[in-house]
């Protein structure tokens, strides 16, 4: 059974709804829209890969910020966070920041590995996301 059908069989089973995307590159993507205590939302992605070896976890639309002014200032902040998270990345492209986690899977897959991740991240969203609205905003 293929890791994103383990997946697929757990959220079936804890009762979790995702939209799931099987990609024609043999990839298949869960996705979820999260909402943030602070007001906003996010999406939330897992990623299996079609080899099924990396597993990645995505968070997007943390913040848009395309003014030009406030590009150094948002490279200092993205610089501070990965000095403080250091697992992740946080990744800006033209203006849209993101949130990257990935891990190699060799000893067998646990969904309950990937469900643990993916609430990590969004504890780490819902920690980060007010300093990226004070830029955003200001």
């Amino acid at each position: 059974m293929s890791n994103a059908q383990v997946f697929q069989d757990h959220l079936d089973e804890i009762n979790v709804g995702m939209e799931r995307f099987d990609m024609d590159n043999g990839d298949t993507v869960f996705r979820s829209v999260e909402s943030l205590k602070s007001g906003g939302s996010i999406t939330m992605g897992v990623f299996f890969q079609g080899d099924e070896s990396v597993v990645e976890l995505r968070a997007w639309g943390l913040a848009t910020i395309n003014n030009p002014m406030k590009k150094e200032h948002l490279h200092e902040l993205l610089n501070t966070l990965h000095r403080e998270y250091r697992f992740g990345k946080f990744v800006e492209v033209e203006g849209e920041v993101n949130y990257n986690y990935s891990y190699f899977v060799d000893n067998g897959f646990n969904p309950l590995l990937a469900i643990q991740l993916y609430i990590m991240i969004l504890e780490t969203v819902e920690d980060v996301y007010p300093k990226f609205m004070k830029l955003q905003w200001a």
